[in-house]
Parts: structure tokens; C-alpha cells; sequence
């Protein structure tokens, strides 16, 4: 009965302490800093997210919709072809600060601006 008792008042806290600890939503995109280290770039409801990166960087693409989507700029400074829907893929962004215009090269009216600085 006491290690019952015992549990009851231990178990809440334990799942309290497994909890979100940025308050944030563990199903929302992480588009910053997400991953081993890296960013991460979500595609989500045929969006495409401002995203600030360094010079260089390796960014990943997660692509959380059912339908394939790239990620294409005009002057081809980088991009990451095309990462079907559920699938992953992943670019370098341009060494040089600056702000980059990218599309989806499938669905053209889906556009986002990479920040390098």
C-alpha cells in the first residue's frame, strides 16, 4: 500500500520532468538549430519558413508534406532538389552574407527568403 501511495505522488512528477522544457509545441517546426547541431528547414502545409543561417552552413530539409517540393533559387547559389513528401534532404547555404530568394521549382507560388549573416 505504501509503495502504491508512494508511486502515485512520484509518477506526476516524473512525467512533468519528461514534459517539453521550452514550453514550445513538440510537433512544431524547428527551423532553427534543430537536429545534431545543424538547422533545419520545415516544409509544412506547402510553406517555406524565413530561416537565418552562417555563411556555409549545412542546412537539412524536412519535408513534412505528402506532396515533393524543392528548394531551387534562380541563380542556383543552392539549393536541394527535390525531397519528396515525409523525406529529408539537405543544402549548403552561400558563404557570403545576404538575403536569398528561394522556390519550390514544382510549385512556384511557394517562395522563402534564406538570411545568411
Amino acid at each position: 500500500m505504501k509503495a502504491r501511495m508512494m508511486m502515485l505522488l512520484v509518477l506526476p512528477v516524473a512525467l512533468i520532468a519528461c514534459g517539453d522544457d521550452d514550453g514550445g509545441d513538440a510537433d512544431a517546426p524547428a527551423n532553427d538549430g534543430g537536429g545534431a547541431g545543424g538547422t533545419v528547414l520545415v516544409i509544412e502545409d506547402f510553406t517555406f519558413p524565413e530561416l537565418t543561417v552562417e555563411p556555409g552552413a549545412t542546412v537539412a530539409v524536412e519535408n513534412r508534406d505528402g506532396a515533393p517540393h524543392t528548394v531551387s533559387t534562380a541563380d542556383g547559389s543552392f539549393g536541394a532538389g527535390q525531397v519528396d513528401g515525409g523525406a529529408t534532404g539537405e543544402f549548403t547555404a552561400p558563404g557570403e552574407p545576404g538575403e536569398y530568394a528561394y522556390f519550390c521549382g514544382i510549385h512556384p507560388d511557394m517562395q522563402g527568403t534564406l538570411v545568411v549573416s
